[in-house]
């Protein structure tokens, strides 16, 4: 979402902006946005054929994010953005969006995820993702855990940015944008509009984010609630909204090395059922680790297992009745759900 609002305001102002976003919710192609528009088929294609010949060559072994990556910074470059909106992968410290230069870097919060590679800690994870910071630069960081603040100035102490805290207790997300944009326009010694500035936030689109659909006669949220801070900031919204103190139907999947346990309690609170499933992952939930979980819970009948996702998904239609129905979890599970359900995921 901050990603999102920084990108709609430079582009209101004027400024050709190129958006690199890392999660699998969408294509390729839609990944890869100038002035908010997929780049063009050919053009993809081009870039790839470039890359592939490298990659084959030097880096045999790059894995598709890698890949992709590159392909995204050689288009930026033959467009001559003027500036480039980068969502990291995984983390910071080895991320291949790491080779780039940014004049500003935001962390919006940090979770336990991708355990396996980031680290077992809140401070061990929170240390790796602070590497996009760079010496001298605003490195503006959110609401932290007291643990994953140890963890960001560990880093910090060796990198040298200047760091900047935010105090975001409503819609981080927005205010995080907010102060990133100072210093970008700062960077960029360009004046803003705060009448534009205004526009943008409130017109910014992003998909599988308390993505509201008409679907089949249901309501139906898509949201990328794929970490337990990611539940928290879905349920402030929730209370926020127009379905505040409604119960729903949930649709939840999420792969092994997020806390998808946790997440599973927290939206617990909001669910009349949550309908858990699986998904073609290597690092989805399985059936198994759900029934463990659901064993050992006090609310396990709420919860109902559904191994196929096609099933799954049925099952949430015909039990929604006059309910709206939540579909959270993993970023691919979404992406996964919206392809079955031909959801058009920028909607023209």
């Amino acid at each position: 979402g901050t990603c999102a609002y920084i990108e709609q305001a430079l582009r209101d102002h004027g400024l050709k902006t190129g958006l690199y976003t890392s999660p699998h919710l969408v294509n390729p192609q839609e990944r890869i946005r100038i002035n908010g528009i997929p780049v063009q088929e050919k053009n993809l294609v081009s870039a790839i054929e470039k890359v592939n010949a490298a990659v084959e060559k030097y880096l045999p072994n790059a894995s598709f994010f890698e890949i992709l990556t590159a392909v995204a910074l050689i288009i930026f470059s033959e467009e001559k953005v003027d500036f480039l909106v980068c969502e990291v992968g995984l983390g910071g410290h080895f991320d291949s969006t790491n080779a780039l230069a940014p004049c500003v870097s935001i962390l919006t919060s940090v979770s336990l995820e991708h355990t396996d590679i980031l680290g077992k800690t809140l401070l061990q994870i929170a240390s790796d993702k602070s590497y996009i910071a760079r010496r001298n630069l605003p490195f503006v960081v959110g609401n932290l855990d007291p643990e994953a603040l140890e963890g960001v100035k560990a880093t910090i102490q060796k990198i040298g940015a200047n760091l900047i805290f935010c105090e975001t207790n409503q819609l981080p997300n927005k205010y995080l944008a907010l102060k990133a944009l100072d210093y970008i326009f700062a960077f960029l010694n360009v004046e803003p509009d705060p009448s534009i500035i205004k526009n943008a936030i409130s017109q910014t689109f992003w998909p599988g984010r308390f993505d509201v659909r008409k679907m089949m006669g249901k309501t139906v949220i898509f949201d990328a609630a794929h970490n337990s801070a990611g539940v928290d900031y879905f349920l402030k919204q929730y209370q926020q909204s127009n379905f505040a103190n409604q119960k729903c139907i949930i649709l939840f999947s999420s792969l092994k090395d997020k806390d998808w346990q946790n997440s599973i309690v927290k939206l617990l609170s909001t669910a009349h059922f949550i309908v858990v499933t699986t998904f073609a992952s290597e690092r989805a939930v399985t059936k198994e680790n759900y029934i463990d979980f659901i064993k050992s819970i006090h609310e396990r009948e709420k919860i109902i297992l559904v191994s196929d996702f096609e099933m799954a998904l049925e099952k949430c239609f015909a039990m929604a009745k006059n309910n709206h129905i939540l579909i959270t979890g993993s970023l691919a599970f979404l992406g996964t759900v919206m392809e079955r359900l031909n959801v058009e995921v920028f909607p023209s």
